[in-house]
């Protein structure tokens, strides 16, 4: 639709959402200054989406999505998992992930991998299937999936929202400890926004598995 195909109010409305999760979570653990910076953020991130509002298909729905709709989506063996990046002026490349179960208070924020440590398992961009295999599989897991592991339990239905190079890499394909695939473990699912999820359950649509 026309909000994905305009990148950068994608990257807004991602923004938004990100900010509100986050501003969620400094109300609940009483972080006034946090509340104040979070909530100025959010009011200029709104500001400038409303300026592309009359060309997005959407925009209206987005808004409207709260916490509390991805908690009354997910049942009890579901997961979301919203991942994020950014680069720090140092240029470091972090990925971290927003975590969300149906009983969670608001989503645990869980700082994944930097970018560099992929980079270090040598795999040639052309050649993304040595990602799976051998060694550079279990570094692979050791870094994208091992972090979130204490927040999952084996049958879980997990919706995975990708970001940056984590487009590119299939989670379901990498093995986990006990040699099985993590899509024998698991039941992946790769939407484009964790706000799709509700939007998922609710039409009893199938979600393309990855």
């Amino acid at each position: 639709d026309a909000v994905q195909g305009d990148k950068s109010a994608k990257a807004l409305l991602d923004s938004i959402y990100v900010l509100r999760s986050r501003l969620d979570r400094a109300k609940h653990d009483g972080a006034s200054s946090d509340v104040s910076l979070l909530y100025a953020g959010l009011v200029k991130a709104e500001a400038e989406i409303s300026l592309k509002a009359p060309m997005l298909e959407g925009y209206g729905d987005f808004l409207d999505f709260t916490f509390d709709n991805l908690l009354s989506a997910l049942g009890p063996d579901d997961v979301a998992i919203d991942f994020t990046d950014l680069v720090t002026e140092s240029g470091n490349h972090y990925y971290l992930a927003y975590v969300t179960r149906s009983d969670f208070d608001a989503p645990e924020l869980v700082n994944v991998f930097l970018e560099s440590r992929l980079d270090e398992l040598g795999i040639p961009s052309d050649k993304p299937w040595m990602m799976y295999s051998g060694d550079n599989a279990k570094a692979a897991y050791d870094i994208i999936w091992a972090p979130l592991e204490k927040y999952l339990k084996p049958g879980d239905r997990v919706f995975f929202s990708p970001s940056g190079i984590l487009h590119l890499i299939s989670p379901s394909s990498l093995p986990s400890p006990d040699g099985r695939l993590l899509s024998e473990v698991y039941d992946i699912r790769r939407v484009s926004s964790v706000r799709q999820i509700d939007r998922e359950i609710k039409d009893n649509a199938d979600v393309a598995v990855f």
